[in-house]
């Protein structure tokens, strides 16, 4: 769960552990670092579309391994 700045207000112990990122990063938009690098500005585009046209969104993108052992998972995100 993010914030309306992007920065994530809620993840699950899974994701969290999944992804080695952890709630005290309070970047803005940190979270862009675990993401798929082919699917980053894609997911820039959706934000903006989300935070500031106020519009909803659903898509999928691909997550990063904390330790890059497998293939990247698609995940699901979607605004409420």
């Amino acid at each position: 769960m993010l914030d309306s700045e992007g920065r994530i207000i809620y993840a699950n112990d899974l994701w969290r552990e999944y992804t080695g990122y952890t709630l005290s990063d309070d970047t803005p938009m940190g979270w862009l670092s675990i993401l798929d690098m082919t699917q980053v500005k894609d997911v820039e585009g959706i934000w903006h579309r989300l935070n500031v046209e106020h519009l909803p969104v659903s898509y999928e993108t691909r997550l990063i391994h904390s330790r890059g052992k497998e293939e990247p998972p698609y995940v699901m995100c979607k605004s409420a």
